[in-house]
């Protein structure tokens, strides 16, 4: 194996790595949402009601520390500067399969609801502040040509 081929083996090695970075980016830009400071401490004051709610339930001990995961992870993920939707799906899963009837349920639901509308108004943000689809540029059309005037003699011409 010559030098050459080496790298020309690297170059292509790195095309492709460069590619899926480029991928996984607009895949976690499209799964997750940036929010304000303003977003944050909404979200944290909703979450720090959720605990105290956790700590309440009268549940088993393993799904108390599955709820209470959930939830620090949906904290520590609110915290960096993109966060997923994935980390509250997952709470919200949690929360509808351990939670019972009575008025716990009615305040969980309405906490969750809260913090759904926070993700929801931060990501309508981020599609308002999309520009405008720019519109494709057009080739003109090519223009007629004007009509060669008709001489008399290409009638007379036999052949």
């Amino acid at each position: 194996m010559d030098f050459n081929a080496y790298l020309n083996f690297n170059k292509d090695v790195m095309h492709y790595c460069t590619m899926l970075r480029v991928k996984k980016g607009r895949r976690a830009q499209g799964f997750s949402v940036q929010f304000d400071e303003t977003a944050r401490t909404k979200i944290h004051h909703h979450l720090d009601q959720v605990l105290v709610i956790f700590q309440k339930l009268e549940v088993d001990e393993k799904k108390r520390e599955t709820l209470l995961f959930r939830l620090s992870a949906l904290q520590s993920e609110v915290n960096q500067p993109r966060t997923k939707f994935d980390r509250f799906a997952a709470l919200s899963l949690e929360v509808a399969g351990v939670v019972g009837e009575g008025v716990e349920r009615s305040k969980i639901l309405q906490l969750m609801d809260s913090v759904a509308r926070v993700f929801y108004g931060a990501q309508t943000e981020t599609q308002k502040q999309l520009p405008a689809p720019k519109r494709p540029k057009a080739i003109e059309p090519p223009k007629p040509k004007p009509a060669a005037p008709k001489s008399a003699m290409d009638d007379d011409i036999p052949f």
